[in-house]
């Protein structure tokens, strides 16, 4: 009685263990590349399901599953919906790039292994959170690389996203910095002490929209390039930046040569609230031109939607600085000769007070 007990025991063990070993292999079945000029990704394995987006060719997605009536279930920038096995060239062994996954180990860390397999050795450990590259599968096996390492992680503890890597936004803020340190500050200083700070404003908003111009017109496909023109704009945007805060003091002197009382604390809290009112116009107006796109988590890799990001994020910073330099120029007052006037006003009035 024990003995048999035992065996139907240790039977559904056996059991359990396959229907885990199978579920985990399972998750992610391989990688597909998109044949047709476009395929649509549906909600349901049907040509009359809702299309949840348009891929383009050659794009690679990751199967989750086999579907019926030769569909596949799959992920496509961490949109799942079906797709049509006829124009799905499937692979369960693939070097691809497939986009990101974020590594879900309920808290704890998940084993970089140096093979598609638990038998092979432990490179190292991922912290649950940290968003990985997927640059292929193997037999239900991701590859990724992290902190030098590239190896193999489970696809039953990734999940697909389209948040990316923290590596384009590390750049963009080094190259901000270098361009700010050692070009905007040194040469803010000089032109504004020989031109004037109005026209040194000018200067760098008109270079800013110059140089983002440029960068629409060749339309580099590059990321990398994008951000070269990215770090030579933003010097015209950090001389505008940097004189800013100094041209307060000129606006601040000019009330009280034309008032005659000093009004430091007024004007800045003006200019303070003035800055906040257009930091959130300006993410609202991103927004605005992301839903005119047609940008959403599903259609965010269409080439249409992608030409759109380009656009924007290209046209909306000329438009923004050729406005500001036209202000600057054609309604703000101060002037170079206009500020050392008030200067010499206000040294004479102190020094008639004595």
């Amino acid at each position: 009685m024990i003995q048999s007990r035992l065996l139907r025991v240790a039977l559904l063990g056996t059991v359990l263990t396959a229907m885990c070993t199978i579920g985990a292999s399972a998750a992610t079945l391989g990688a597909g590349t998109v044949t047709a000029d476009a395929l649509r990704l549906r909600s349901t394995p049907a040509t009359e399901g809702e299309i949840l987006a348009t891929v383009s060719s050659g794009t690679s997605v990751v199967v989750l599953d086999e579907a019926e009536d030769g569909w596949y279930k799959v992920n496509y920038n961490s949109v799942e919906g079906y797709m049509s096995g006829e124009y799905l060239d499937v692979a369960t062994k693939a070097e691809t790039d497939l986009g990101y996954g974020k590594v879900d180990a309920d808290g704890s860390t998940l084993n970089m292994r140096a093979g598609a397999s638990t038998s092979f050795d432990s490179l190292c450990s991922i912290p649950s959170g940290t968003v990985l590259e997927l640059e292929g599968v193997y037999e239900g096996w991701y590859k990724v690389t992290y902190a030098g390492n590239t190896g193999y992680v489970s696809s039953d503890y990734i999940t697909i996203t389209t948040e990316p890597t923290t590596a384009a936004s590390s750049a963009l803020a080094m190259c901000s910095s270098v361009a700010s340190l050692f070009v905007v500050a040194p040469l803010a200083t000089m032109l504004a002490s020989k031109i004037g700070k109005k026209e040194t404003a000018i200067i760098g908003s008109l270079f800013g929209a110059i140089v983002y111009l440029i960068c629409f017109i060749l339309h580099p496909e590059s990321g990398w390039v994008y951000l070269g023109f990215y770090t030579v704009a933003y010097a015209g945007l950090g001389l505008f930046n940097t004189i800013v805060w100094a041209m307060i003091t000129d606006v601040i002197d000019d009330s009280e040569v034309k008032n005659g009382v000093r009004e430091d604390g007024t004007i800045y809290s003006v200019y303070s609230f003035a800055r906040k009112l257009g930091q959130a116009f300006s993410a609202g107006l991103v927004g605005a031109l992301l839903s005119m796109i047609g940008y959403s988590a599903a259609t965010q890799q269409d080439p249409a939607v992608l030409s759109g990001i380009y656009t924007i994020a290209c046209v909306a910073p000329i438009v923004g600085f050729t406005v500001i330099a036209l202000v600057l120029w054609f309604v703000y007052p101060l002037s170079k000769k206009v500020v050392d006037g008030n200067v010499e006003t206000l040294k004479a009035r102190r020094t008639n007070r004595k």
